[in-house]
């Protein structure tokens, strides 16, 4: 049994605490002289601020150093015992029955000393890990590791069932390598672009504001007297810069993607600046979405997502991607590599014919907007008729209602159940029977009309629960899935 006394973290901790608050600092500096500068014309930097900022910084930089020398931890007869807490003494006991998760983290500056970030999910936690050890030996946060996962032919229980374990059990380790080039693909056709492009936009509104006058004057007067090609050329360059800034964010996130299956236990190592590196059970895997945005599935890509009953890290989106690209023709294959349990098909049982209308309906309601809008407009003010962007988008909707109906459609294979749906990317969900937690059948006045129902069912996730809906599929067939369910 492996065993070491109570030791402090690595000193080094605390420049990292450090160094990630002087960016938040930075940032609450800069929204006072952009704001500054709105309300006076010019920025001053008078000797209050100064004064404050350096106080502030002396003792953040004390409470820095008395938070690392309290924080100690220790590890014995398979217990992690945690102290913390400068005023408020903290004590944590971590027992191997409890713990879920166990994953690692590790920044450049934490790579150099060979150290990593320790986090343990318990069953008591919700949506954020429950103990962060930072700084630790590399080293050390393997065998705690190792031993708080320990299985020594006992019955394991975690909150969703039993699962009995032996040394029969032990399988041989294998590992899913996904290449540098097939992440830069993903950051290519990735749908953050847009989001880096309005950022970009909201970055250039701002720094109008700090600007002088004289100049920003001169800039719009310069851009008055060019065409309208060479502006939106202007154009174009920000989309290309945006295009790459989504490229190598992508990259950074996930360069060096390793899946490994070890023993029944998905690991998860990715990231080029900051390593981590996430681990879970395979029978902790509630569904399993394959999600095509429009250009990845002309490319013949997609990227395939987990749902982990708990979670298993402490990421703000709570997805779990386990691909983020893969061909087609390799998911059925990579599925058999994390979970050869799940089935997957590509041939679904489609929507009835009388629900066409109804998706298409769907699709076109929110463009109508833009005719009203129009309209309201013409009538208080001197400006033209939108007449060709009104139809294009009204094509646009027509053309949205009819992909979601056609992508649309589900498939039963002994005590699995795949359903396909598409809000803009289509999405392919698999869950098993005994992983639903619920099953629902709503229909209104119409759909009751017309003999068609709305399927739901929801799993568990990092979110409590998290729900998939299929819409207007045949009231028989949704009869059906009732039974399939109902029935063991």
């Amino acid at each position: 049994m492996m065993m070491f006394k109570e030791r402090r973290v690595h000193p080094i901790t605390m420049l990292n605490e450090f160094l990630k608050k002087a960016k938040a600092f930075f940032l609450y500096a800069l929204i006072i002289i952009i704001g500054q500068s709105r309300s006076e014309g010019e920025v001053h930097f008078g000797g209050y601020f100064l004064y404050s900022a350096i106080i502030l910084i002396v003792l953040y930089i004390v409470y820095i150093f008395l938070n690392w020398f309290f924080f100690k931890y220790s590890f014995e007869d398979g217990i992690l015992h945690i102290k913390s807490g400068i005023f408020i003494k903290k004590e944590r006991y971590i027992k191997r029955e409890r713990v879920q998760t166990i994953n690692f983290k590790a920044g450049i500056l934490f790579r150099i000393f060979n150290l990593v970030t320790l986090e343990i999910e318990t069953a008591g936690g919700f949506l954020e890990p429950e103990v962060h050890i930072y700084a630790i030996n590399k080293e050390y946060a393997e065998t705690i590791k190792k031993e708080l996962t320990k299985i020594d032919d006992v019955t394991v229980c975690d909150e969703f069932k039993e699962v009995k374990k032996t040394q029969n059990d032990v399988r041989k380790s294998s590992n899913w390598k996904i290449s540098n080039k097939r992440i830069i693909l993903a950051g290519m056709t990735s749908e953050g672009i847009g989001f880096i492009f309005s950022v970009l936009a909201f970055l250039f509104s701002q720094g109008t504001q700090i600007i002088p006058e004289t100049v920003l004057d001169n800039a719009l007067e310069f851009l008055s007297e060019l065409s309208v090609s060479i502006i939106a050329f202007f154009i174009i360059i920000i989309f290309l810069i945006s295009w790459m800034i989504s490229i190598i964010i992508v990259f950074i996130r996930y360069g060096e993607f390793v899946v490994s299956n070890d023993n029944d236990e998905i690991q998860l190592s990715r990231g080029i600046v900051e390593k981590k590196k996430l681990s879970f059970k395979r029978h902790r895997i509630q569904a399993v979405k394959i999600i095509e945005s429009p250009i990845r599935q002309m490319l013949g890509y997609g990227c395939i997502e987990v749902v982990v009953a708990g979670g298993i890290n402490s990421e703000k989106d709570k997805k779990t991607i386990i691909h983020p690209m893969i061909k087609k023709e390799e998911i059925k294959k990579f599925l058999e590599f994390i979970s050869p349990d799940r089935i997957y098909e590509t041939e679904y049982c489609p929507l009835p014919k009388r629900a066409l209308k109804r998706y298409i309906i769907r699709g076109v309601a929110p463009f109508l907007l833009i005719p009203i809008i129009n309209l309201i407009l013409m009538s208080y003010f001197d400006i033209g008729n939108w007449i060709w962007l009104n139809l294009t988008l009204l094509v646009l909707g027509v053309f949205l209602g009819y992909i979601r109906y056609k992508d649309g459609g589900y498939k039963i294979i002994s005590n699995n159940i795949i359903i396909r749906n598409r809000l803009f990317s289509r999405k392919t969900i698999l869950i098993k029977k005994k992983q639903m937690q619920n099953l629902s059948l709503d229909a209104n006045i119409i759909q009751r009309l017309n003999s068609l129902t709305t399927f739901k069912t929801t799993v568990l996730s990092p979110m409590i629960c998290e729900s998939y809906t299929l819409k207007d599929i045949d009231f028989s067939n949704g009869h059906k899935i009732w039974s399939w369910f109902s029935n063991g």
